[in-house]
């Protein structure tokens, strides 16, 4: 008896071991589930909602039953998507949800490869109105198939381009993150990002042929503090735009190309468009592509704002544009060019800009038209620590420009620093406050040039510009103020510039030239400490001037204003 009480005993502790560790096993993997799902949860498979996988098989009501139930979850859920093709429809991922809900995804979406035409702005897969989600990639593929909505896109002649669906739609997500995950041939763009806050993109790719045509890589708008962290993006359009209402927006570690770059816009197109406010992209390669970062606002727009936007660290190679302000943007033609741009852009910096090879922004010398900056219609630029190669202007101003600064900057070839342009067109601003100083320009068809149309369509102001501290190596004119600038003869030299130039600086000016004349035809004109060399065979150099008496101070060589005084056009 002593015996079998001692049996049922070590029996009964033996039952109560196993039913323990049972119990602290399911433990284990509870917490397990729960730790992987971000809170726990159930875990729900796609493939037990009975998606195949196949890549043939219309997968799209098992991913809607699982989203169903995983948004209904009181507790945090998790949905699983294994190894396979999984072929849908369009699919709403949407909320508000009971509880967080993460997607892991190791499988690829495949999309429908019939374009057909939808409601505008359409998403093929949409997420909305969600907080707290989790989308982990693990190298996802969503891919939509859209070689033969590219073959019938008609933008270009109806202007109509928002009724192809958008690989990826993100509407009015908080708090989220989406990381791992790759577009594939989108039919229209890839991802379009709209009323977010606190949105992180991490490790995101981006993929289609240059002959995509509308396939925008991210578009961002109506959205603050959304964050882009190493992405690679190839696409038939730019590489990411951004739209009205976007704030705090950061861009860093982005490998763009081919494509057309990264853009600031359009904007302007639409009454009552949003501020554009506190935007960087930093730390980034632009390569193969036709611009490389730029800001683009449509003529005739209502007034917009675009301010505190800073491009830092971007190497640029092998690109068309390096930057370029637009603002008389018009695609195909569909705009009203009667007017100026009243998007008003202040505060812009642009600061270690450079290239892969020689460190330099490169064009051709004989590539025409390439000028490697213009900027206009802009308030507080900074153009810093930047060296351009080009067929035309390094830097070319506009109307418009105010506070400018252009600091650090290795120019040439190239057609040298310009201010202008002005005059040619009706609605043109005055240009006030440019300041280029230390900087070097080396085998320049130009130095420093300021340019006016003669006949101007306008009677504007140009003052307070001051070049300080410049090298001019081997440059065929040096200091270039001409108000007869008319090139291809489309102009009427008969009469006078009526652009006023005030306030005109040249302070320590070194170098060489390879033009023994300078030529200067301008208002309230200061030279101090110019020192410029000529060693032709026709020297010594010589420094003309047109209707000026300029403030000279310290030394001048050549000496100033000594040339025949030649009287301006229109005078006795």
């Amino acid at each position: 008896m002593v015996g079998l009480r001692r049996a049922k005993t070590l029996l009964f502790v033996v039952l109560v071991i196993m039913a323990t560790t049972i119990a602290n096993g399911a433990k284990l993997l509870q917490e397990k589930d729960k730790d992987e799902s971000k809170g726990g949860g159930e875990t729900i498979d796609v493939k037990a909602s009975g998606a195949k996988g196949d890549g043939k098989t219309d997968d799209s009501k098992a991913f809607a039953d699982a989203w169903k139930k995983a948004c209904e979850s009181k507790s945090p859920t998790k949905i699983k998507v294994q190894e396979g093709k999984y072929l849908v429809q369009t699919l709403e991922f949407k909320g508000p949800c009971k509880s967080a809900v993460t997607f892991e995804m190791d499988g690829h979406i495949i999309a429908p490869s019939k374009a057909t035409p939808g409601k505008p702005h359409c998403g093929w897969i949409n997420f909305e109105k969600l907080e707290n989600f989790n989308l982990n990639g693990h190298g996802a593929i969503f891919d939509g198939q859209g070689a033969h909505a590219w073959k019938i896109n008609d933008c270009a002649k109806t202007g109509k381009c928002n009724t192809l669906p958008i690989n990826i739609r993100i509407t009015s997500l908080t708090n989220s993150k989406i990381k791992g995950i790759k577009s594939t041939n989108s039919k229209l763009f890839h991802m379009n990002i709209i009323n977010c806050k606190n949105l992180t993109l991490e490790d995101i790719g981006i993929d289609a042929p240059p002959e995509s045509l509308n396939t925008d890589g991210i578009h961002i708008g109506r959205s603050d503090g959304v964050r882009l962290v190493r992405a690679k993006i190839k696409t038939g359009d730019d590489c990411i735009s951004i739209g009205d209402g976007t704030e705090n927006f950061l861009v860093e570690n982005v490998e763009c190309g081919p494509g057309h770059g990264i853009a600031i816009g359009s904007l302007g197109k639409y009454p009552n468009e949003k501020p554009v406010r506190g935007v960087t992209i930093r730390r980034s390669l632009i390569k193969n592509t036709d611009n490389g970062v730029r800001i683009k606002t449509w003529p005739g727009s209502p007034p917009g704002i675009v301010s505190n936007i800073l491009f830092q660290d971007i190497t640029m190679d092998n690109v068309s544009l390096p930057i370029l302000i637009d603002q008389v943007y018009c695609p195909h033609g569909h705009c009203k060019k009667g007017g100026p741009s009243k998007v008003k852009l202040s505060d812009i910096t642009y600061r270690d800009i450079k290239g892969t090879s020689a460190s330099k922004i490169i064009a051709p010398a004989e590539s025409p038209n390439t000028d490697g900056i213009h900027s206009g219609r802009c308030e507080g630029v900074k153009i810093l620590n930047t060296k351009i190669s080009t067929g035309d202007d390094c830097i070319s101003v506009g109307d418009g420009m105010k506070n400018l600064l252009i600091e650090k900057v290795v120019c040439g070839p190239g057609h040298g620093i310009s201010v202008g342009s002005l005059g040619r067109y009706g609605w043109e601003q005055d240009v006030n406050d440019i300041k280029v100083i230390n900087c070097t320009l080396e085998g320049t068809d130009n130095g420093l040039r300021i340019k006016t149309w003669p006949s101007a369509a306008c009677t504007t102001t140009a003052a307070g510009i001051h070049f300080e501290d410049i090298i001019l190596n081997n440059l065929s004119n040096p200091i270039l103020i001409d108000q007869e600038y008319c090139p291809w003869n489309q102009c009427n030299k008969n009469k006078p510039s009526t652009i006023k130039l005030v306030d005109i600086t040249f302070t320590k000016i070194r170098g060489t030239s390879g033009n023994k004349d300078a030529d200067i035809h301008v208002r309230t004109l200061r030279l101090e400490t110019l020192n410029i060399e000529y060693k032709g065979a026709d020297g010594p150099p010589t420094f003309e001037c047109t209707n000026v008496t300029p403030k000279l101070v310290g030394t001048q060589n050549p000496k100033a204003c000594v040339g025949p005084v030649v009287k301006a056009p229109g005078q006795a």
